[in-house]
């Protein structure tokens, strides 16, 4: 589970539209989806989440969403709650009737959406590979590859599949170890969307049962 919410948050910020040009390389583009990016006040993001391994025969998928606005996100997937107000990190299992509460660090920072394309240059080498066509529709495949492999949380690769015509993520692709493949297909991306400011803090009022397990 930890694995998939470093993933997450490590690529979310790929899943925004832009446009572009068929010559232009995958800096480029992302210089872009940057500038696009800040412009907004908040992002709304529905996506299907999905892990394979053929080898181990292994086929998971998931809906989730997320929600960014500056330094603040609120992400839901495969059961649990990360909320980020800028100071403090909630991770919320309602199964399990827990909330672990962390300080906000480097690691669950870069993680956000708006701040991870501010700095992209630092962590990746990206290049356009080719153009394909998927479910009748033009994409255009663009490859980034972590600059720091010994990063904990790097993956090996990742491929961008970007709907040419709606000028805007369509699948996101990541190639991790030990032959397994995470797939993100963004259903809807909603931006400058109005949002209550609790939608960023967890409220221990309103969940009486669930036990607090502060790491800090």
């Amino acid at each position: 589970m930890k694995n998939l919410t470093i993933l997450v948050f490590n690529l979310a910020l790929l899943f925004t539209g832009f446009a572009f040009g068929q010559q232009k390389n995958g800096e480029e583009i992302l210089n872009q989806v940057a500038e696009k990016t800040q412009s907004y006040d908040a992002i709304k993001i529905i996506f299907k989440y999905s892990m394979d391994n053929e080898d181990q025969e292994i086929h998971e998928s998931y809906k989730g969403e997320i929600i960014s606005k500056g330094d603040k996100y609120h992400l839901k997937v495969a059961g649990q709650e990360i909320i980020n107000n800028g100071k403090k990190v909630w991770t919320y299992i309602p199964d399990a009737r827990e909330v672990q509460l962390n300080k906000v660090t480097e690691n669950n920072t870069r993680f956000n959406p708006t701040r991870l394309i501010e700095n992209y240059k630092e962590k990746y080498e990206t290049r356009f590979i080719k153009n394909i066509t998927e479910k009748n529709r033009e994409m255009a495949v663009i490859e980034l590859i972590p600059k720091n492999n010994n990063d904990d949380n790097a993956f090996k690769k990742a491929h961008l599949i970007i709907d040419k015509m709606r000028d805007e993520i369509y699948k996101l692709k990541v190639f991790g170890e030990m032959g397994n493949v995470f797939t993100y297909t963004v259903e809807k991306l909603i931006p400058n969307i109005r949002i209550p400011e609790n939608t960023f803090q967890f409220n221990k009022e309103d969940h009486p049962e669930v036990d607090v397990i502060d790491m800090r």
